[in-house]
């Protein structure tokens, strides 16, 4: 009997670790979604719904696809001077 309790008090202990970093993993990508600018503006609304929705699906799918959609500093045309060389 107390080996059981001890067993289920480890095993508690893990998913709440495991709960706790999805939690945290969780918010840190809809702040993420939410702070950056996006190639196409649609797709934050559509990785914002896809992570609050779906986050088991979601989370990892925005890790591996989503962040290289992220709009890179200086890729809007009217913050860099022209690149144009005087001929």
């Amino acid at each position: 009997m107390r080996y059981q309790l001890e067993r289920a008090t480890e095993l508690t202990g893990f998913c709440l670790l495991v709960i706790v970093f999805f939690v945290v993993w969780w918010v840190y990508t809809i702040v993420d979604i939410l702070k950056n600018d996006f190639t196409v503006a649609s797709n934050k609304i559509a990785w914002l719904l896809v992570v609050m929705l779906i986050a088991p699906l979601g989370l990892p799918l925005y890790a591996l696809i989503g962040r290289s959609q992220k709009k890179l500093i200086g890729d809007d045309i009217h913050s860099w001077p022209s690149r144009r060389r005087n001929l």
